[in-house]
């Protein structure tokens, strides 16, 4: 089957660009010939890329061709433009915006572009299908080739269009509207994100229930699979001498200049610290990084690690504040922090005040950044009404090495699988919707035991593994997502489970690959391919 697989982003790095680069390298192992239409411009980082296309001036040109005998086709349109959802660094793009920010001309001129390369494709090829994602603007571009060429198309839509788009910006819910009228499928990861697009699109589109189909989304359970304990040693040799060779994030001399600066604990130095931090990138791992994880012993350290990004809606000041007890109470436990964000030197600064017991410090810091990252002040209550229920003189007593909370910046895929394969715990205490909760899963794969917020995408993971856990286990691995006992919970159930460490590895391992792997995820869309297909004939 040729299959034409519009994406709008890069391939790198989080969300839909690992749904998508997934989903095409299991097609093709499939036996399926893919066009991937998008603007990744390393395809010699993606083993399932065979050759690599650019359009210039309407003019293709090979630029990359691999020695594999199979491989997807990649085809970069001729844009200088890469609008987006959320804002980040894109270093190898000329120009980045919003899509709420674009002006009338730029989003004209987007669309002709990507029109005038699907144009080009669509006159030589045969397509059999056309596989969309996001909400906009690749499916409404589906739609106009599907009235051109005949050729019909399914979505898979992700959340980031949904919330930081389409509902900040009213030109965009028609182009959405269009495209999944006009789709034979919408394809979404699990019931939670389908209930979010029926409560927004249901009223405007009646028979949107109708089309949608879903199916998980998967994970590499290949490379998010378990170590064995005599391995493991020699698996964190590798990792640090790989990440020594490909940092170039947080520089080693910026973060020794910050920590000295947070070592005098004035909080009157808050808002000049904190509002001059030096740019870097948030795409690689920090200079320091191989350094920090030398300080690991896997034959004495517990390791538990948070995956995500840093910001408020991950929750991430949740768990900063339900690990100072207790690293302060177990001395054998390490804090992997995977991720970047604009949370990251307000949360070194927390831990650091958290080490010497520094209350007030704390207060200062949480006052802070209500004002400065996120006006929802609600998800900053479980915080507020931890700290406020302290005991001063119990909390002073705290006392750790703030060393042992590793940062280290963002992971890839290739990265962090093994480094979170040598933790006992995750934790992820999301304060907001989660369309899926791929980290969850991840941890899983790897028999790591998750401890996640029990609601949204998250509850509908941690649901499949009730049946395969004994009763008195699964209430530790969930998390309410209101109130003080949100971190007085965390705590309770760490502590638990660092006492007595639940032997259930293997039955999230076995979990995670028959209801989780790309594979099953990749058959199932060949089903409704297929399906698809022969309705149309």
């Amino acid at each position: 089957m040729k299959i034409a697989m519009l994406h709008g982003y890069l391939l790198h790095g989080t969300g839909s660009n690992i749904y998508v680069q997934n989903v095409t390298k299991e097609l093709v192992k499939l036996g399926h010939e893919v066009h991937l239409f998008c603007q990744e411009c390393h395809p010699e980082r993606y083993p399932f890329i065979k050759r690599a296309i650019r359009i210039d001036d309407s003019h293709t040109r090979e630029y990359f061709h691999s020695e594999g005998e199979i491989g997807a086709t990649l085809i970069n349109p001729a844009l200088e433009l890469l609008p987006v959802y959320v804002m980040d660094k894109y270093p190898d793009v000329r120009q980045v915006k919003l899509f709420v920010e674009l002006s009338p001309k730029e989003l004209e001129d987007y669309t002709k572009r990507n029109l005038s390369t699907f144009t080009m494709f669509f006159e030589q090829f045969d397509y059999d299908i056309i596989h969309t994602n996001h909400l906009v603007m690749m499916p409404y571009y589906s739609s106009l080739l599907q009235q051109k060429y005949q050729i019909p198309f399914i979505i898979t839509p992700h959340g980031s269009s949904l919330v930081y788009t389409i509902q900040k910006d009213p030109r965009y819910a028609k182009f959405a509207i269009e495209g999944l009228q006009n789709a034979f499928c919408v394809v979404t990861g699990n019931s939670n994100f389908r209930d979010r697009i029926l409560r927004f699109f249901e009223g405007k589109f009646p028979g949107l229930k109708d089309k949608i189909r879903i199916v998980s989304l998967g994970v590499d359970t290949n490379l998010f699979a378990p170590i064995l304990i005599e391995k493991r040693t020699s698996v964190l040799a590798s990792l640090r001498k790989q990440l020594s060779q490909s940092s170039g994030g947080k520089s080693r001399k910026y973060e020794s200049e910050f920590l000295s600066k947070i070592f005098s604990m004035n909080k009157d130095l808050i808002d000049e610290i904190l509002r001059t931090v030096p740019s870097y990138s948030q795409k690689k791992p920090d200079e320091s990084i191989a350094y920090k994880l030398k300080g690991i012993n896997l034959l004495a350290d517990r390791l538990l690690v948070f995956s995500g990004r840093l910001i408020v809606g991950k929750g991430i000041h949740v768990f900063l504040s339900s690990i100072i007890p207790l690293l302060s109470h177990y001395p054998d436990l390490k804090v992997l922090i995977v991720g970047a964000g604009p949370m990251r030197e307000w949360s070194e600064w927390f831990i650091h005040a958290g080490s010497v017991g520094n209350l007030e410090m704390l207060k200062t810091l949480i006052k802070w950044a209500i004002t400065n990252f996120n006006g929802k002040k609600h998800l900053w209550e479980p915080l507020n009404q931890f700290i406020a229920s302290q005991e001063a003189l119990n909390f002073q007593s705290y006392r750790f090495n703030p060393s042992r909370v590793i940062f280290t910046g963002f992971l890839e895929h290739t990265y962090l699988a093994p480094l979170l394969a040598l933790a006992e715990w995750a934790c992820f205490p999301s304060l907001v919707p989660e369309s899926f909760g791929l980290v969850l899963v991840e941890a899983a794969s790897c028999g790591v035991i998750p401890i996640a917020s029990y609601f949204s995408g998250f509850k509908e993971i941690l649901d499949q593994f009730k049946d395969f856990l004994p009763s008195s286990v699964f209430p530790l691995l969930t998390l309410p997502i209101c109130g003080v006992e949100v971190i007085q919970q965390l705590i309770e159930k760490l502590s638990q489970l660092i006492e007595n460490k639940p032997q259930i590895s293997s039955y999230l391992r076995k979990v995670a690959v028959q209801k989780y792997s790309w594979e099953s995820t990749a058959v199932k869309l060949d089903r409704i391919y297929s399906e698809i297909v022969k309705k149309s004939d």
